[in-house]
């Protein structure tokens, strides 16, 4: 371990000397590091980024990357009057100017102590470059260490007799940082406009930076986001409502409330400047997209004769919503902000099945099979049970349960446990039965209505829908022993599972369930 105070105290007595001395601190030999054997943990709202990607791909999108710097004229296009307090919150780029150096007597005999090596007249070419923009600001001090002949140290103490290159200040740009999509949308449709066929689909993801008065659970000044446009020869707000529902249900927001603004954006068409709300688990809507069809007056300043449909569905309320956080900077930034407390009740709201059937119907066939399956427990294997002989989706289906094994039961011991959550521990336990722990547990744990059977039951159908919908003929699902969450078709949302994580509590969803579920699919 490094000596902190001391090297803290020896930099600020003389830096150079202080870190040329660190290099005793560095071993040259031993190899002290290999890499874990695991892999790593990425990124919650990089793994959401790249389930986007791959929606928006398959939807036909083409994926653009767009400049994060321009100019403020773009603003001024495309908001007209009201630029004035959009560009209030856009931070402007700026940079230090490079100082005219003047080399006194003075200064000459100063350079002369640190380094008699050092050339005036070198000197003075050095830092004349260096004004003129032929020598990088990266790489200045290379150039006084190799033309002057003098090392590190001496470079710096050079640089330090010139106060004048610390007095700098920033001079602001007309430049500034990417604070909406639309900024850079509108000029980059302008350059496709001759030679693209229509429609054009687009879309992006990357940072955008805003001057947010203060940042809190729903706002960053620096956040991640996605973004469409849609070009075409004409577009209603019909259509703009319809691609929204189609686009935010490949998302994964199946319902969503699509709400117009009382103050319609001038760079968006008169009424036609809308929000998006989805409900999350505790029952509150929350905005997860907003979009509109672009003003012709703003179009035809960058000669776009076309309809355009822009909507930007957030990255960071999706994973808020999806994975149950109700602080944007709890998975944005981690490592700065605390976990925050959850109760046993809004862990239980954080669990539920992964997938379910999508229709009455269907829903109604899971009934079903979850009566039959609990009617023919305790058969010994080897067993096959139909359980359902009938119309399913305009199709003759047949599903069967099966336990294939000698003397084994159909449905095992842990098959009808339901999902309790007691003391930040998520655990697995049948309605009676077992030790004085499992006991406590039942009493005085948050239960939740979630079962094994009802999960692997939820997942059959669904799988059986997607396989009517793909013109297959049979599906077949067994489970035996399970030892995960997954394997019962039951998921626990990111920050419920973190926060298990970071109290070393546990999640005990396992046991034997023995159930095999056959369809078969007729015309």
């Amino acid at each position: 371990m490094y000596p902190v105070g001391i090297l803290k105290k020896e930099a600020e007595e003389d830096f150079y000397k202080a870190w040329n001395n660190s290099k005793k601190l560095i071993p040259l030999k031993g190899l002290n590091y290999e890499f874990p054997k695991r892999r790593g943990e990425s990124h919650i709202l990089y793994d959401y980024e790249e389930k986007f990607r791959q929606i928006l791909l398959n939807m036909g999108f083409d994926e653009l990357i767009l400049k994060p710097f321009w100019e403020d004229v773009h603003v001024k296009m495309q908001y007209g009057p009201e630029a004035p307090a959009i560009l209030d919150r856009v931070y402007y780029t700026a940079s230090i100017p490079r100082p005219d150096i003047g080399i006194s007597k003075d200064r000459e005999k100063d350079i002369k102590k640190i380094s008699k090596k050092a050339t005036i007249k070198v000197l003075k070419n050095i830092f004349r470059d260096y004004k003129m923009g032929k020598i990088d600001p990266g790489d200045l001090m290379e150039e006084l260490v190799v033309k002057l002949k003098i090392n590190s140290s001496e470079a710096g103490k050079i640089l330090s007799l010139f106060p004048e290159m610390e007095a700098l200040k920033p001079v602001p740009s007309n430049n500034t940082l990417l604070s909406h999509f639309t900024t850079a949308w509108f000029p980059t449709l302008a350059s496709m406009v001759k030679n693209k066929n229509l429609p054009v689909q687009l879309f992006t993801t990357g940072w955008r930076f805003r001057r947010e008065q203060k940042e809190d659970a729903t706002h960053l000044k620096a956040h991640y986001n996605s973004s469409i446009v849609i070009m075409n020869k004409e577009l209603s707000l019909e259509d703009a409502e319809n691609i929204t529902r189609k686009v935010m249900s490949a998302l994964g927001f199946p319902e969503v409330k699509i709400v117009y603004k009382e103050h319609n954006a001038v760079y968006y068409a008169p009424g036609t400047d809308f929000e998006v709300f989805a409900e999350t688990s505790g029952g509150k809507m929350l905005e997860v997209a907003d979009g509109g069809l672009y003003s012709p007056i703003s179009l035809a300043k960058y000669g776009i004769p076309y309809s355009v449909f822009n909507l930007g569905p957030s990255l960071h309320r999706t994973v808020m919503i999806k994975e149950g956080y109700n602080d944007v900077r709890n998975f944005t930034y981690p490592y700065e902000y605390e976990n925050i407390e959850l109760t046993d009740k809004e862990l239980a709201g954080m669990i539920h099945y992964d997938s379910e059937p999508s229709t009455e119907e269907a829903r109604m066939l899971a009934e079903i099979l979850e009566k039959k399956a609990i009617e023919n427990r305790g058969k010994k294997g080897p067993v096959s049970v139909k359980v359902f002989d009938d119309e399913f989706m305009n199709k003759k289906v047949v599903v069967e349960f099966f336990e294939p094994d000698k003397d084994e039961t159909l449905l095992g011991s842990a098959a009808l446990n339901k999902v309790i959550v007691y003391n930040g521990n998520v655990y697995g336990l049948p309605d009676k039965g077992l030790n004085e722990e499992a006991v406590l547990i039942r009493k005085k744990g948050v239960k939740t209505n979630i079962t094994f059977l009802k999960g692997i039951i939820n997942s059959f159908v669904k799988q059986l829908e997607n396989t009517i919908i793909n013109n297959g003929k049979e599906l077949e699902l067994r489970d035996r022993m399970v030892k995960r969450a997954s394997e019962l078709n039951i998921n626990i949302k990111r920050a419920a599972k973190y926060y298990i994580t970071s109290k070393k509590a546990v999640i005990s969803l396992k046991g034997p369930v023995f159930i095999g579920i056959k369809g078969i699919i007729k015309d």
